[in-house]
């Protein structure tokens, strides 16, 4: 702990860090740089209780208020565990067709091209539940094959009945639409749009 007392009038700058087991605080005085340290354990069904509780401890310690708190800097590795740990919700893919076995792929996260017989990671999202709806934009913005929607809707209905918890919905990019403005060609929602049209007619399956 730090071996000065929070005073009546003295700036406060605090940083904490939600991890999968602990919650770390810092506490410092912005102007004699006085730190106080305190430690809680997550609450993973809501790791603000954790925060809460470990924070009120931390400034009972320091004798400091939380209206002398000036700056907050929170971080947290609950993501990136969730992602390692796949512990995530079951979670349902939407690409364009033709495109379905990218994730299982994986041409962009080999780390050595020539070695072809390179173990790959598991997908985050396994094949079958991957589906795929006919549509196409090219890279100048134009629609090459309309978004089906009716099939879209069909897509996202089997999501729902197949247990989907989440959704993606990652269609081919395209640079812009062929919409223009006085820059140019400029992204625009029109796909989106009819994406979210369709996906509200299934708002469990949206996540």
């Amino acid at each position: 702990m730090g071996s000065s007392e929070g005073g009546g009038a003295a700036s406060w700058r605090l940083g904490f860090d939600i991890g999968g087991t602990f919650t770390d605080f810092v506490l410092q005085n912005a102007s004699t740089g006085a730190v106080f340290v305190g430690k809680a354990l997550t609450t993973p069904r809501d790791p603000a209780e954790g925060v809460m509780r470990g924070l009120g401890a931390l400034l009972e310690v320091a004798r400091v208020r939380m209206s002398e708190v000036e700056q907050a800097v929170h971080g947290t590795t609950l993501g990136a565990n969730l992602v390692i740990e796949r512990k995530g919700a079951r979670t349902f893919l939407v690409t364009t067709r033709g495109f379905r076995d990218l994730l299982e792929i994986q041409r962009q996260f080999r780390y050595n091209l020539n070695d072809f017989f390179l173990d790959k990671h598991p997908p985050l999202i396994p094949r079958d539940q991957i589906v795929e709806v006919t549509e196409r934009m090219l890279a100048d913005g134009s629609v090459h094959i309309p978004l089906d929607v009716a099939g879209t809707r069909a897509a996202l209905a089997a999501c729902r009945d197949a247990g989907a918890e989440a959704l993606a919905v990652v269609l081919l990019p395209r640079a812009s639409d062929s919409r223009t403005s006085a820059g140019g060609p400029r992204p625009g929602p029109p796909r989106p749009r009819r994406e979210s049209d369709a996906r509200g007619r299934h708002p469990r399956a949206g996540g």
